[in-house]
Formats: C-alpha cells, sequence, structure tokens
C-alpha cells in the first residue's frame, strides 16, 4: 500500500490540539492504543501507520468521545520488528545486534573536534569484533559440515551409522558428493546472514539524504536517522570475507599442505596454491575495507537497497568463484584420498579464540582510556554536572560490557551448535582421546576442537558463577547489601563444603558421602534462601502505599490490607535500579572468561594434553557440553515455536524492539534498524500536522515510544536551527517546533537509555529537550508499580538519609524551567533577551519542590489523584481500590494502561495551553475534561513530607 494522502480523508486538523501516540516495545495494536475497534489510516505507510479512530477520519472537528478539542492520533511502527515467521531466525543474529548496540553505548564526544585517535581506534576494534563474530558463525558451520560431516563420519561411515541410523542416506553417497551435500551447511548459512544483513523495509526513512554533521552522529542530526552511509561496503566486505574462509577452510579438509602435495598432480597442486593465494588475497582485501570503513557515496546511504562501489561487486564475484572452486577441487580430490581429520579446521577455530580475546582485551583498555578523557569526564559529570542518576552504567564501560556479551554469547551459540551435532552422531571427544572407547561402547568419537572445548568450559564456569551469585544477586535487587553478602558467603561455604567432602572422604561408604556432600551444602543454601526471603519483606511499603488512598473514605486497616498487593509490587519494581549490577557481574565473569580462554587457546596449540584435557574431560567439561546443548536445544525449540506461534513471535520482536534501534555501524549484518524510519515518520507526521492547522501538537509516547519521541523532537530542532544552538526567536518562530509539546509515560530515558547511552541520549540532551527546545512543555507519567519505567525529569538528592531510589525517597531534585520576568507569556516579542544562558545552567539543574498531590474528580463524585514531582507525575496503581457505585475497583496496570487513565489527558491539555500563541496565559489548562476537573478550586494541593 503506498503511502496514504490525508486529503482523502478530509483531514483537517484546524484549530485542534492533536495528540500523537506512540506505542512501546509490546507493540500495542492501533485499535487498542486508539480505544476504536476499526480505525482508519490517515498517513504513512504499510508499515509506518498513522491513525485515527473512524468517526475522526472525515470530521476530525467532532473528536471521539469527549468535546475537549483533542484529537487522538496513533503512529503503529510495531511491523518494523514482527509479521513473518522468519523473524525467528533473527535469534541466529542476537550477537551482532548486540556489538552493534555497543558503538552507541561507548564514550563519544559529540564535536569532531574532540575526537582522538584513541576514539578512531576503539571504533575500529569494535568492528573488527564483528568480522571477528561472522566469521566464527562461518566457521562453525564450515566445521560442522567439513570436519564432522565429511571427514569424521564420512570417513568412518560403520561408526557413524550405528550412532545415527539416520544419516544412512548420507553415508551412502560417493564421497565427492557427501562433501558437497556437508558444504550446503556452510553456503546456507552464509546465504541466510548475507540476505538477512540486505533486509531493509519498503520504503525509505522520509527527507532528503545528506552527510552525517558530526563523525560520532548525531541525535538530532536526520541524515544520523538514514542510517550509516558505509554500511552496504561493509555487509559486502562482511560477506566476502566469510565467503574468502569458506574457501580456505575447504581446502584444509584435504589435510595439510604436505598432504597435499604428496599427491596428486600438479594441475592439482596449482589450482590449490592458487585458490588459496586468491582467498588470503580477498580475505585480506576485506579486512583492510572493515578497518578503513571504505564506504559508498555520500548521496546513496543505507538503508536504501543499492550497489556498493563497483570494485566490490567484482571482488565478491570473484571471491565466489574461488569458494565454488575451492569445494569443487576439494571434492574431486576426495575420491582419490580420503584424510583421517583436518587440522586446519581446528586450527581457525582456535584462531577466532584468540581474536576475540585480544579485540576484547584492546578494546577494554581503550575504554579505560575514554573513561578518564576529557570527553568522558564531561558525559559521566565527574564535575558535578551530571546527577547520580543519569551516570553511564558501569563507569562508563557499556560499549565493552554490551561487546563482551556479544562475544559471550557467540562463543556459546557456536560451541551449541558444533556439541549438537556431535551429539546427534556421535561421542563428544577431546582431540587425540583413547579411541578404545569408540571401540567398546560403538558409538563414534567425534574429536572437537579445543577452541569448542574451551567455550564449553567457559560455560560451565559461567553457570557455576551464576549458580553462587544467584541468591545473594536476589538480596542484593531487594537492596540489602548486608544480606547479600553473608548469603553469598553460605553459598560459596555450601560448595566448599561439598567439594571438600567429596574429594577427601576416601574410605567411607559411597552413600553417606553424598549423603553429607548434600546436606550440608543445601542446610546452607536453604539459609541463603532464608535471607533472600527477609531481604524482600523487610522493606514494608505498605504503610506508605496506603498513604496514596488516604483520602479515599475508607478506614486505616481496610486501606493497609488492600494495598499489601501494591506495596509488594513496588518492592519488584524498586529492583530495576539494580538490574544492571546483575547484568554487569555475569558479563563481567564472562567477558575475562573469554579473555582466559583466549589465552588457553594460543597454549593449547602447543601442548593440548598437559593441562586442557583434564578439566575439559572431567565433571566440569561435561557440565559445559550440558550446558551447551541445552542452549542449541533451547534455541532450535524457541525457534520452532516462534515460527509456528504469532503470539510468542511477537514476544520475540520485543527483543529486536530493544536491540534493533540504532542504525548499523559497528555491524552491518544485523536486522535492519527501525529507529530512523519511526522517529522521521513522527518528524513527517507533525509536519503534516502543522500545515493542516493543528494549534498544538502532544507527541505521547509510551516506554520506547518515548525514545522515538525524544528523537522526533530533537530533529524538528535541528530543522529549525540549521544544526546550530536553536535561539528563543528562532524556536517559537519556528512553525513546527512552535507548537509541540511532549508527554512520556513508563519510559526509561533516566534508568537505561540516558546511561547506556550517554554520547546520545545523555542528562544534556534529556535537559536540554526539556528547558530549551520545549521551553518546559513536557511532563511524565509514572508508576512505582511499573518494573520497566520510572521517573525521568525528577530525581533523588543524594544524601545519607535516604535510600537512593524508590517510593520511599523524599528529597528529589528536577529539571526546571525559569523564564525571566516579562517571558511569562512566552512570545519572542516580549522574549529578546532571553538566551540559552538564562535557563540551562552548565553547572547543576535546579533543586525540586517537594512532592504534592493534586486532586481532581470527575462528574461522578469519584476523587482521582496523582503526585506531582515538578515535570514529573506519579499516578496511583491502582486508580481504585474498591468498588463503589460508577466504577469497579481497578486492576494493577504496571507497565501498561497508561492512556487509561484520566490524568494523562488533564496533562496533554496543560501541555497544549502552554504553546506560544494558545489563548489563554501559558502554563495553565485552557480546557480541563468535562469528566475531571478540579476538586477545590483555588486551594493549594497537599504537600507530602
Amino acid at each position: 500500500m503506498a503511502n496514504v494522502s490525508n486529503d482523502s480523508f478530509d483531514d483537517r486538523a484546524f484549530g485542534h490540539v492533536v495528540e500523537l501516540r506512540v506505542h512501546g516495545v509490546t507493540g500495542t495494536v492501533p485499535e487498542k492504543m486508539l480505544g476504536d475497534p476499526h480505525p482508519i489510516q490517515v498517513s504513512g505507510d504499510d508499515e509506518g501507520r498513522v491513525l485515527r479512530a473512524r468517526e475522526l477520519a472525515g470530521s476530525p472537528l467532532s473528536p471521539r468521545g469527549a468535546n475537549d478539542g483533542r484529537v487522538v492520533e496513533a503512529f503503529h511502527w510495531g511491523r518494523f520488528t514482527a509479521g513473518s515467521a522468519t523473524r525467528a531466525l533473527w535469534l541466529l543474529l542476537l550477537p551482532f545486534a548486540l556489538l552493534n548496540l555497543a558503538r552507541f553505548a561507548l564514550l563519544l564526544p559529540h564535536k569532531d573536534a574532540d575526537r582522538r585517535w584513541t576514539h578512531h581506534v576503539s571504533e575500529m576494534v569494535l568492528r573488527y569484533l564483528g568480522l571477528t563474530l561472522t566469521l566464527n558463525v562461518v566457521t562453525t558451520a564450515c566445521y560442522m559440515g567439513f570436519d564432522i560431516l565429511a571427514v569424521r563420519c564420512g570417513g568412518n561411515a560403520g561408526a557413524c551409522k550405528r550412532s545415527a541410523p539416520d544419516l544412512g542416506w548420507y553415508l551412502a553417497l560417493p564421497s565427492d558428493v557427501k562433501f558437497l551435500t556437508a558444504a550446503l551447511l556452510p553456503v546456507a548459512v552464509l546465504l541466510l546472514v548475507s540476505l538477512f544483513g540486505r533486509a531493509n523495509f519498503m520504503y525509505p526513512p522520509p527527507g532528503p539524504r545528506a552527510d552525517w554533521s558530526t563523525q560520532t552522529g548525531s541525535f538530532d542530526d536526520p541524515a544520523f536517522w538514514q542510517g550509516a552511509r558505509n554500511a552496504p561496503t561493509q555487509r559486502a566486505a562482511h560477506v566476502m570475507a566469510g565467503t574468502a574462509v569458506l574457501a580456505l577452510l575447504a581446502l584444509t579438509a584435504l589435510g595439510t599442505p604436505a598432504d597435499v602435495f604428496d599427491s596428486g598432480g600438479w594441475l592439482v597442486h596449482s589450482l590449490y596454491v592458487v585458490l588459496g593465494a586468491a582467498s588470503i588475497l580477498a580475505l585480506t582485501t576485506a579486512i583492510v575495507s572493515v578497518g578503513l570503513e571504505v564506504g559508498p557515496r555520500a548521496d546513496d546511504p543505507d538503508p536504501q537497497p543499492r550497489a556498493p562501489r563497483r570494485w566490490v561487486h567484482v571482488s565478491r564475484i570473484v571471491t565466489v568463484g574461488v569458494a565454488a572452486g575451492s569445494v569443487v577441487l576439494v571434492a574431486r580430490q576426495l575420491l582419490v584420498r580420503h584424510p583421517a581429520a583436518a587440522p586446519g579446521l581446528a586450527m581457525a577455530a582456535n584462531i577466532e579464540s584468540v581474536l576475540m580475546a585480544l579485540f576484547l582485551s584492546v578494546l577494554f583498555v581503550l575504554s579505560l582510556q575514554a573513561r578518564y578523557s576529557e570527553a568522558g569526564k564531561r558525559l559521566r559529570g565527574t564535575d558535578g554536572s551530571v546527577p547520580h542518576s543519569f551516570r553511564p552504567f558501569w563507569g562508563g564501560l557499556g560499549g565493552w560490557m554490551l561487546a563482551a556479551l556479544a562475544a559471550v554469547l557467540a562463543s556459546g551459540f557456536s560451541t551449541a551448535w558444533v556439541y549438537g551435532l556431535a551429539e546427534a552422531i556421535g561421542t563428544p571427544a577431546f582431540p587425540a582421546a583413547d579411541r578404545a572407547a569408540e571401540t567398546k561402547s560403538g558409538r563414534l568419537l567425534v574429536d572437537v576442537a579445543e577452541g569448542y572445548w574451551i567455550g564449553a568450559l567457559l560455560w560451565a564456569a559461567l553457570t557455576i558463577a551464576a549458580a553462587l551469585i544467584l541468591l545473594p544477586m536476589v538480596c542484593w535487587l531487594m537492596g540489602k547489601l548486608g544480606y547479600a553478602l553473608l548469603s553469598f558467603v553460605l553459598v560459596l561455604g555450601a560448595g566448599g563444603i561439598a567439594f571438600w567432602i567429596i574429594r577427601n572422604a576416601h574410605g567411607r561408604n559411597l552413600i553417606d558421602k553424598h549423603f553429607w556432600a548434600l546436606s550440608i551444602p543445601a542446610g546452607l543454601v536453604l539459609v541463603a534462601l532464608l535471607l533472600c526471603v527477609l531481604a524482600a519483606v523487610s522493606k514494608d511499603f505498605a504503610a506508605k502505599a496506603a498513604q496514596d488512598y488516604a483520602k479515599d473514605g475508607e478506614d486505616a486497616e481496610t486501606v493497609r490490607r488492600l494495598t499489601k498487593p501494591i506495596a509488594r509490587m513496588w518492592r519488584v519494581a524498586e529492583a530495576r535500579y539494580r538490574y544492571h549490577h546483575a547484568l554487569g557481574a555475569l558479563v563481567g565473569v564472562g567477558a575475562f572468561l573469554v579473555i582466559g580462554g583466549g589465552i588457553v587457546a594460543v597454549l593449547a596449540s602447543s601442548d593440548q594434553k598437559s593441562y586442557l584435557a583434564g578439566p575439559a574431560q572431567g565433571p566440569v567439561g561435561k557440565l559445559g557440553v550440558v550446558v551447551v546443548c541445552g542452549i542449541a536445544s533451547g534455541l532450535i525449540t524457541l525457534g520452532v515455536a516462534t515460527w509456528r506461534r504469532p503470539a510468542l513471535r511477537t514476544t520475540v520482536g520485543i527483543l529486536w524492539d530493544l536491540v534493533s534501534f540504532w542504525p548499523r555501524l559497528a555491524h552491518p549484518l544485523c536486522p535492519p534498524p527501525y529507529g530512523g524510519r519511526a522517529v522521521l515518520g513522527v518528524v513527517n507526521r507533525v509536519e503534516e500536522l502543522r500545515r493542516l492547522g493543528a494549534t498544538a501538537v502532544v507527541l505521547s509516547g509510551h516506554s520506547q515510544g518515548s525514545v522515538i519521541t525524544l528523537g522526533a523532537t530533537a530533529v524538528i530542532e535541528h530543522g529549525a536551527s540549521g544544526g546550530q544552538a536553536v535561539s528563543v526567536e528562532q524556536r517559537d518562530a519556528d512553525p513546527d517546533l512552535a507548537l509541540l509539546a511532549m508527554i512520556t509515560y513508563g519510559s526509561q530515558l533516566q534508568f537505561i537509555y540516558a546511561r547506556l547511552f550517554p554520547t546520545y541520549v545523555g542528562f544534556r540532551r534529556l535537559h536540554w529537550t526539556y528547558g530549551h527546545t520545549l521551553a518546559g512543555r513536557w511532563q511524565h507519567l509514572y508508576r512505582w508499580t511499573d518494573p520497566l519505567g520510572g521517573p525521568v525529569l525528577s530525581w533523588p538528592e543524594r544524601s545519607p538519609s535516604q535510600t537512593r531510589y524508590g517510593p520511599d525517597v523524599t528529597e528529589w531534585t528536577t529539571m526546571s524551567f525559569a523564564p525571566p520576568a516579562g517571558c511569562v507569556t512566552r512570545e519572542p516579542a516580549t522574549c529578546r533577551g532571553y538566551r540559552r544562558s538564562d535557563h540551562l545552567p552548565t553547572a547543576r539543574p535546579y533543586p525540586g519542590p517537594p512532592p504534592r498531590w493534586e486532586d481532581g474528580k470527575d462528574n461522578n463524585g469519584v476523587y482521582w489523584r496523582w503526585q506531582r514531582t515538578g515535570p514529573d507525575i506519579r499516578l496511583r496503581d491502582p486508580d481504585l481500590i474498591k468498588d463503589n457505585a460508577h466504577y469497579p475497583r481497578s486492576p494493577l496496570r504496571g507497565h501498561g494502561g497508561y492512556p487509561d487513565d484520566p490524568v494523562l489527558a488533564r496533562v496533554v491539555l496543560e501541555l497544549a495551553g502552554q504553546v506560544p500563541g494558545r489563548p489563554g496565559p501559558a502554563g495553565q489548562v485552557i480546557v480541563l475534561p468535562p469528566d475531571l476537573v478540579p476538586a477545590q478550586p483555588g486551594a493549594p494541593a497537599e504537600a507530602v513530607h
């Protein structure tokens, strides 16, 4: 369906306030967003749609359900990341997507003049790590096809057929056909990854193509949202490198070069040398292209489908021919001689383990340097300019942590697939293991390369670490450090006692030994579990929650009883401020295990039996095999279930909503980024509404939608100023920016985005948007029962007398807009002396007022209450805790149902009343919803102390 013309629906918004709603990661359907079962599309295309309730499509002068002058529209972007069942296969690209996400978590300066060589090198190292992950996928597929199937299984058909009878058809094929069939596996993986990397949306982001305004990329730059201009060439380089590696690994299936030259004629030797040299040349070319970040013309940016430079085309075609020739050559030679092993494939797996460890180590050093650079210090706010609640996660090492998580998952995925196949056709074995076991069991012993044994040991160690810190981390998430430390000591002691009993209880009855080895640690773990329970219930929010309903006319005991479930939700939701500690602990352990695995892989190349064989063949190695095989089974089960069940497909799509927002930069083969389409789609609709005569446009963003609306606001300001710092005159004179306001709810802008992506969505971006871009026309709604959303425009004062986060905080600081005298109406004519320094100080934010309750009652006399802390508004959840004559008691809404709260409509119109040029004093409500009027007009709101 082509873009919809507004004229076809007589879409005139003249004289009205338009609320443009943008949904979050759950892909909320427009019918639910608008409360209409049959909304009409008024703008956009099939993927990025703008819809309005059916009765509003033709006559916006009579908006649905209220006479408050408000027209509600929905921008639906859920189809960008949901729909086709093939999206289930995107699970294969999760490490790629996480690595691309890591690029935007690096501490990088905004201005090109502030960039140093270390910033360029850190981005280059990240791209090389991404290339290593791509080659890891290809190498794993080659190892499974060439080594396990063609060489191991094909060379020992009897044992393989006994172990895997279903492979009888494969074993009956001639040797050359076997190899060609096995080559289909890496070819299919390479094609699949390549096609996913080329996936784009039917319609490109609206707007002209241009270069980025800075090398880092700016959140307010429209070109940034058009995509990375070098993505096509980077994608071609990754595919070319993968094809070259496929060719090289196919040649290694013949054995060592000495084995090849000892057999065959001069033609075989010549082809072997030429194909090998061409593969190495293609791989080198791809590596150089990735490092130098060679890109196409500036006027031809991603994500439009296009051809990269001509030399890239030629190189790619030649590389495909070389790979095909290599596979055919090896297939023909296998008819003459069948090697017993392919050591080159095992060596490739070990080399990639070393490369991942090397790049992670270098990136760690560069990330530390960036942390202490001037740009890093500014982003971290070491001078006090950034409040603690907005400071970067993990001390500014967020980029490295995400890259490490990508490497850990990539190692787990590759190891899982190899062991899954090895278990299916035989028994995984350490290289050079005793073959007598094969004769005794009758099953094929499949030698697995040291690199994959290192991966199994890594996941075994990670599993043990997770078991050790699980209960202590639960205590810590509840905010009890003492309980967490004591619980960790108990769990660690339990494991130590069990290990000591098993190792030292010689000569005792086996049953008694295992009884004590299990019972004593189990008792200690039970005590640790009780500590976690105490940590969960020790912070009782019931009394605090009861204050929300003190004026509802119920007796205190009834209120306290009814609010106990609410208090439990408060405790669970409070843990969101410590999620990153749990993730950081596991990822940190995994990262250093990956680095240690690289060191072990280097040492294993010289003496693989001395120290690696014991742990690999012992209990830890067996645990690792069980874990990675479980990962393989889980991925297969999830993929099949996602393919068959649309509901589960939507759930999995949430993952891609979170990780595929940003442009393809560090890894070009991740899922197509939807951020640019969504942000520029909202910008386009704001421009349309301005042309249609809307007097105010309130962007209404829920959860991830708040990030989209923030980006749209930044892009609109960029257009008003031409990329420069916009003055007040420019801001209020720009037709799009002047009519703009924003309301967000259930947002993660403060506790996730500002801390994970400080370069793009940090505190200064939020403060600038609130104080200057929107001149205070931004309010945020949240609930303490929401486990995913929290305050955005206010944050706790840090003091020894109170906790850092949560419902029991009493002292807050807020973002403030303080216009000078004579600028009350915010009209350009009376604000000419008003400049950036007047309202956006570079030192500290303005101290905020204490939280205050505000009341409203509807036409039925039912009270609605909300708590205001500056521009942040906390909603009660549930609204009503007991049935009354007019309404049933409300359910716990948590992260959803914000538009159903009557307070949201009131705030939308309050924001619209602050738009310059609208009737009535700025900052006051011009029209209140008829079902929600002030309970006590003129009376001051009740302060909460």
